[in-house]
């Protein structure tokens, strides 16, 4: 089966760290007739173990009402029950004994069992296995935990279910009048490892894992939790200035995440000649000729490299172990990002349309980045895919050739769960290295990106992406290098049909708007032009833009950008495109002199309902898609850039939206043929 990316069509799903409530107030909420899912579990006789567990369970430890109480109440839950054996095999594995004495479980022990197994989809549907895909489930469990779905044949070639790589659904779609039953063999209890420690208990990957201890990355992906946040005032974090009329919820959890792309030992053998692992009592004996294979190689690719100290991030092994970390929790189905690209249906998510990318920075001071691209006519995740389109200006921007295919990623690794306490790992076929293809090749390209991608901490907290479909505050402390005074008010929209979202959200700002935030790397020394995408209306603000390395003392860029000015204006002379190629390239001209570009051909108006098939290029009506081009200039790898937008007008009734970044080196936009539509 392919790897399909999982988009849930028609929940209006919001995020995990806004789904549960620290106290579980049921005093305004009645009970009304029918059998809730409180009232099935305490009948059905298979269930009696978990009902016991709900008795006990609570979301919070002073709460007043067990998890029974609330399922007994109105609502719209979703319930993995696991059966009676199913919890006493669990209980007597957690406590190395049996038989496990039921009456004296505890709440704690309660909780593990219930808190991991419900999800709670507020106003919306709860959740039938129909609407189950490869990836993770967006809603988060009531413990704050995602539960992974992957597909798999049993006898009779009958189709499974399975959940965190373990749990098989047995008895599916139990529907109640407060939710969803779907009885499961096996308790849901995802790993309460870190990652880096939940890799080590994984028996195929171990000389990854030695890699990260001889280093020492293993110890900078142990976080889990930013208790500083804990601490701040409600009145602080919920601070709203020009939003006052939109009562956005602020994330109750910040939350640190990490992503590893692994690759198993059967491939360092394969790929590099590397010993395979020589276990004697249950311990690698043969590390000093691995790590003198291991060594040779990540000298042959990192030549610059020179220290010999495997702690130092100037070592060869050490650069190579940190192309392989990012420091986002990024589920599987959420590597890219479906919704705008043209031709795409979200109803639909298995049938994609032209191939979708992201980019990611990795963990160190060097500042790398590596591609991942979901082919359309493959459905795969690949990293440094590098590919050519027919992006002719009539074209279908589809895959005509692919020089590099890039390393493949599973979504799982068999037998073993990849979902650790705050993040994942995921199995590569190839071994991952920052070859010069990278840049010169696989980056060396118009990237294009959605704003929140510098921002990893909203992936974290499962705030950035399409399924979310709602709107959140998002507090200055939140996002480590994006920054805004006390006088802005910051929100991430992500907004139904008909808006023009890259990848249908952005951050929307009002107040006395002054925001800084950080763009992602270039892959080489050279220049490059760096733009924004924008949708200009009366009620945007006027901006002095700031660009550069010092985030605190950024130069200002030409002179204030309008952006009230509307796209029939002169100053900007949007015209539709018609039967004359040559007269559009014409006019794209003339907008380019004056600072601006149409939308991209390959973006198209956010929409849940229909299939993409409106370009925003040519989209006419109340709200047009622009690019500004912001500055043009030398740009550097290993260096940080910062943007600041800054109003200059005094009303605060005034917003701005910040949606997508363009950073476009010289040969692409002053190339002999010009640069592509798409």
């Amino acid at each position: 089966m392919n790897y399909i990316v999982k988009i849930m069509f028609g929940l209006g799903l919001l995020s995990l760290i806004f789904s549960c409530k620290d106290e579980v107030d049921t005093s305004d909420i009645y009970t009304f007739k029918g059998q809730t899912i409180s009232d099935y579990a305490k009948e059905d006789s298979s269930l009696s173990l978990f009902y016991h567990a709900l008795t006990l369970a609570k979301v919070k430890a002073s709460s007043k009402s067990s998890l029974a109480t609330l399922l007994s109440t109105r609502g719209n839950y979703t319930v993995f029950a696991p059966t009676n054996n199913a919890i006493r095999i669990f209980l007597d594995s957690i406590y190395a004994h049996e038989p496990y004495d039921i009456d004296t479980m505890s709440m704690e022990t309660a909780n593990k069992i219930a808190l991991n197994c419900i999800l709670d989809y507020g106003d919306e549907e709860a959740l039938l296995s129909t609407g189950f895909f490869v990836g993770a489930i967006d809603k988060g469990t009531f413990n704050d935990r995602h539960i992974l779905v992957e597909f798999d044949t049993i006898a009779g070639g009958q189709l499974s279910i399975i959940l965190n790589n373990t749990s098989r659904i047995i008895q599916p779609d139990i529907e109640l009048t407060n939710g969803v039953i779907h009885v499961v063999n096996k308790v849901i209890a995802p790993s309460t490892s870190s990652l880096s420690a939940l890799i080590s208990q994984i028996n195929n990957m171990r000389i990854f894992s030695h890699l990260l201890e001889e280093t020492s990355w293993a110890d900078s992906l142990i976080k889990y939790r930013d208790e500083s946040y804990e601490e701040i005032p409600d009145n602080i974090r919920d601070r709203k200035v020009g939003l006052t009329w939109q009562d956005y919820p602020s994330p109750v959890h910040k939350y640190y995440g990490y992503t590893a792309f692994v690759e198993p030992d059967s491939v360092y053998v394969a790929d590099w000649g590397v010993p395979k692992p020589e276990i004697v009592n249950g311990a690698v004996r043969n590390w000093d000729a691995i790590m003198a294979v291991i060594r040779e190689r990540c000298k042959e690719a990192y030549p610059t490299a020179t220290s010999n100290d495997l702690k130092s991030e100037d070592n060869a092994v050490n650069q190579f172990v940190s192309y392989h970390l990012i420091n986002q929790r990024v589920p599987f189905n959420y590597l890219v990002n479906h919704l705008t690209e043209l031709g795409y249906y979200y109803a639909i998510p298995d049938q994609l349309s032209i191939d979708v990318w992201e980019y990611y920075v990795t963990m160190g001071k060097h500042n790398r980045m590596f591609k991942i691209t979901q082919p359309a006519k493959t459905g795969t995740m690949n990293i440094n895919r590098y590919s050519k389109y027919d992006n002719s200006f009539y074209g279908d921007y589809h895959e005509i050739s692919c020089e590099r295919p890039g390393i493949e990623i599973s979504s799982t690794n068999y037998g073993y769960t990849n979902n650790a306490l705050n993040g994942y790992y995921y199995p590569i076929n190839h071994v991952m290295i920052y070859d010069s293809d990278v840049p010169n090749k696989v980056l060396n390209e118009r990237m294009r990106y959605d704003a929140m991608a510098a921002m990893p901490e909203l992936m974290t907290n499962n705030i950035r992406h399409p399924a979310t479909r709602g709107n959140h505050n998002i507090p200055s402390m939140f996002v480590k290098d994006f920054t805004y005074t006390d006088e802005t008010q910051c929100s991430m929209i992500s907004w139904g049909e008909s808006w023009v979202n890259w990848q249908g959200d952005e951050l929307i700002f009002y107040g006395q708007v002054d925001l800084t935030f950080k763009l992602l790397p270039v892959p080489y020394e050279g220049t490059y032009e760096v733009r924004i995408g924008c949708a200009n209306l009366g009620s945007r603000i006027m901006a002095q833009i700031y660009f550069g390395t010092n985030k605190e003392n950024l130069p200002a860029i030409g002179l204030p950008v309008d952006f009230r000015i509307l796209t029939d204006s002169p100053y900007i002379d949007w015209i539709k495109d018609g039967p004359d190629v040559e007269e559009n390239k014409e006019n794209d001209k003339f907008m380019r002199n004056k600072g601006y570009m149409k939308a991209p051909k390959y973006f198209c108006r956010n929409t849940y309902t229909s299939p993409m098939n409106v370009p925003l290029r040519n989209s006419e009506g109340s709200i047009v898609s622009l690019r500004k081009i912001i500055y043009t200039g030398r740009m550097e790898p290993n260096t940080t850039y910062y943007m600041r937008i800054k109003s200059v007008l005094e009303s605060t009734a005034n917003g701005m939206d910040l949606d997508y970044i363009e950073v476009v080196p010289k040969w692409v936009y002053n190339g002999p043929e010009g640069e592509d539509i798409w």
